[in-house]
């Protein structure tokens, strides 16, 4: 919990930082994504602290139901998950890619894995029975993964392209946390890893190519 709100915070303060130096899109953006920061704060410090008195007593599989859904819809909400993907958009129209990174990437895949280590301590001790949370959750990411991947191919705005791409990717994590087994969770963590090398190169691509020609749509 502690360092879910570390990380929030400092990219809270990274991006009213960076976002006023935009004018009022740019403010307007970077609020739109740290409402989504405190909401994905809120729902995962919520099912973290709701299952907490599991570890003392026999755990209860409604409560941690109901804990590894509000833990899986905050990480859905940091990484812009469909359908509460509008913030991304707001984002990508007001700020330079990198910033978008920041948002988009670097906190969400540090947010999810303090989601996996959390679930590592709390589900795997105990088989539960989160058939209808783990239905919900493979759901989301599958119209996530195929959405984010037809909007991405069809933009011609590069920042628009990467910011789908990046929540494309997220419904590969939140298939990770579906899995609910220790054998499932090293191979989303190096996923993971994988994301944040792939999209930051990315990221400096999409500037690179901007900075010359002042724009990011292709001609």
């Amino acid at each position: 919990v502690g360092v879910w709100a570390i990380l929030g915070g400092a990219g809270g303060a990274l991006g009213v930082a960076l976002g006023l130096g935009y004018g009022p899109s740019g403010s307007t953006g970077v609020a739109a994504a740290l409402r989504a920061v405190v909401i994905s704060a809120t729902l995962a410090v919520g099912g973290i602290a709701l299952a907490a008195p599991t570890a003392t007593i026999v755990p209860d599989a409604t409560v941690i139901g109901l804990a590894y859904l509000f833990v899986t819809a905050g990480v859905a909400v940091g990484f812009a998950a469909i359908p509460v993907h509008g913030w991304a958009a707001r984002l990508t129209d007001a700020v330079p890619v990198p910033l978008v990174l920041a948002l988009l990437v670097w906190i969400p895949v540090a947010l999810a894995i303090v989601a996996l280590t959390w679930a590592d301590a709390t589900t795997a001790p105990v088989v539960f029975d989160l058939g209808i949370e783990r239905g919900a959750l493979v759901a989301v990411a599958l119209v996530t993964i195929v959405l984010g991947a037809v909007a991405a191919w069809i933009q011609d705005d590069l920042g628009h392209a990467f910011a789908y791409l990046a929540i494309a990717d997220a419904g590969v994590t939140l298939l990770g946390l579906s899995i609910l087994d220790p054998s499932g969770w090293a191979p989303t963590r190096t996923w993971l890893v994988a994301v944040l090398a792939s999209k930051s190169a990315l990221a400096a691509l999409v500037a690179a190519l901007e900075l010359p020609f002042g724009t990011r749509r292709r001609q």
